[in-house]
């Protein structure tokens, strides 16, 4: 630093003391730059603060979930058409233009045990995600990185790609969590926001990897969605506007809509 603003002096190491020596025509500039230098950086690095999801946050993804329970009951007694009405099916995406599948397939399961593994490890995510995008938001990017997921896992794997679940959701909610925790870190040093990359990475070897019915396809597409989607939006968030009551809202309300859309045009 006093090199940049032109001090002469010289360093000396002594064990892990760094001695600054300069020359007494240079003392008092030197102890003014050092000072503004200080000041300059007195709170770097900054200090983030975490909070975890509170009571209302949680309660909103058991109800998320709770309804999905209730939809998964139903498609196994009198209304088990509804599977095959809204499960993800590459032919008829690529080929009637079903696309509407890629969301009502988020909120179909094959039966409890994959309802249960989903929400188990969902209903902790959802919260933490709605925790730091708010109620609207959280859900929309829920079903739109978990939707968007589903469309670039057709278009690579191309027929005969059957699959319901909301575990693509998910993997795109560790995305978008990612793409936040990148954009916190963004000031740091690269090695500091790589960190969440890897993090995700890690979360989809251990929650979603390779195996046995599993769509690893799926959870790999909703987690690169996630964290494009999160990208954009995490600086959107960022603004604090007057008007951010409303735009959870009305995000809210198109997450609403994109559901109930969908499921309008796949019973029609």
């Amino acid at each position: 630093m006093l090199n940049a603003r032109g001090v002469p002096h010289r360093l000396r190491h002594i064990g892990r003391i760094v001695v600054i020596s300069v020359m007494q025509v240079d003392l008092e500039r030197a102890e003014r730059e050092l000072k503004l230098y200080e000041d300059e950086n007195s709170e770097w690095p900054p200090i983030y603060e975490t909070t975890k999801p509170r009571g209302d946050e949680f309660l909103i993804s058991v109800v998320l979930f709770g309804a999905l329970a209730v939809l998964l009951d139903l498609s196994q007694g009198s209304f088990s058409y509804i599977v095959e009405a809204g499960r993800v099916s590459a032919a008829k995406m690529l080929w009637e233009g079903q696309w509407w599948r890629s969301v009502t397939a988020l909120t179909l399961h094959a039966n409890f045990r994959h309802l249960g593994g989903n929400a188990l490890v969902g209903v902790f995510f959802l919260s933490w995600l709605i925790k730091d995008a708010g109620a609207g938001f959280g859900l929309l990017l829920f079903f739109a990185a978990g939707a968007a997921g589903n469309i670039l896992t057709v278009i690579y794997e191309g027929m005969p790609h059957i699959s319901v679940g909301s575990s693509t959701a998910l993997f795109g909610t560790i995305g978008v969590l990612s793409a936040f925790a990148v954009l916190r870190r963004r000031d740091m040093p690269w090695r500091r926001w790589i960190l969440p990359l890897g993090a995700g990475a890690a979360l989809l070897a251990m929650l979603g990897g390779p195996g046995e019915r599993v769509d690893f396809t799926a959870h790999i597409m909703g987690l690169g969605a996630g964290f494009l989607l999160g990208l954009p939006t995490g600086k959107l968030l960022e603004r604090h506007a007057a008007w951010a009551l409303i735009s959870q809202l009305l995000a809210g309300v198109g997450a609403i809509a994109i559901v109930a859309i969908s499921w309008a045009l796949a019973l029609s």
